[in-house]
Parts: C-alpha cells; structure tokens; sequence
C-alpha cells in the first residue's frame, strides 16, 4: 500500500467519524425536540402519562439516527471505488496530476 493510499483510507474512516457525529448531534437535537414537544402537548391536553412517552420516544430517536448513519456510510466496495479514482489521478513521477 502506498502513502497515498493510506491517506486516502485515514481520511475515508475520519470523514465516517465525523458523520457519526453529525448523526449524534442530530439526535440529540431530536431527543430534546421530543420531550419538548410531549411536555407542551401535556400542557395543553391533561395526560398523566407524559414523563412515559417522552422517556421512550428518547431511543426510539436515538434507533432511528444510528440507522440513518449505517444507511448513509459508504461500504468497502464504494470507498474501493473511490480510492482508485484517487490513485489514478497520481501521475507515474508521483506527483499529483490536478483535475
């Protein structure tokens, strides 16, 4: 493997990090949602049983980022794809060509 192509792979897994945290902040935002909304529909219309639903609504979001997050990272075969589009644009002195 060369230098380049390692690179290429770090910067792969640090772009899937990133994502992660995306979707994690993303879900966070909307667990906060939730509960914001459960408590000013429980304001509005009486229902005991509002600490309930907003408690479980929390994971239900958190299941739903996590999915949306392995729907969207890109498998072994796509980040091959993209690497070699990477390692052909090297020209044969090594140097970048620019495209």
């Amino acid at each position: 493997m060369t230098s380049l192509e390692a690179i290429i792979r770090e910067l792969g897994r640090a772009a899937a990090r990133a994502r992660g945290a995306r979707y994690a902040v993303h879900a966070l935002v909307a667990a906060l949602a939730w509960i914001a909304l459960v408590l000013v529909i429980a304001r509005l219309t009486p229902f005991e049983g509002r600490a309930l639903v907003a408690a479980v609504g929390i994971p239900i979001v958190l299941v739903i980022a996590l999915l949306a997050w392995l729907i969207r990272r890109p498998t072994a075969q796509g980040a091959a794809f993209h690497g070699v589009g990477a390692a052909e644009r090297v020209r044969s002195d090594g140097r970048h060509s620019v495209t």
